[in-house]
């Protein structure tokens, strides 16, 4: 396990699922992998939970909405920006793409209100 996530970068718990961008940079350009463990077992559950083309491609932020279970990525606007606004993305607990949202730069941290 250790080998697969070794470029941990952010991470969100749910239960006992731990849901784990790694981040590997070649040449200062940031390829993410998304990779789903069970913290009690330590298995692998998934190596690309996400089940979409259009991935986020220099993630900042992840968190589960502890009652829906939808996954929240926030990424900024590509793999050398900075500066520029970047994106939300709202996955339904299986992975799905449900919404892309434009919003500031850097979005890293969300919080549920109900």
């Amino acid at each position: 396990m250790t080998d697969l996530v070794e470029n941990a970068f952010r991470m969100a718990v749910l239960g006992d699922k731990i849901y784990v961008i790694c981040v590997e940079y070649d040449n200062w350009t940031p390829w993410p992998g998304y990779v789903l463990l069970n913290g009690e077992s330590e298995e692998i559950l998934d190596t690309a939970f996400l089940k979409v083309d259009d991935l986020p491609v220099n993630p900042c932020g992840i968190t589960v909405d502890p009652v829906t279970g939808e996954i929240w990525i926030g990424s900024h606007a590509s793999a050398t920006s900075y500066e520029d606004r970047g994106y939300v993305y709202r996955f339904a607990a299986n992975g799905n793409l449900l919404n892309k949202y434009a919003v500031g730069i850097g979005p890293s941290a969300f919080a549920f209100i109900r």
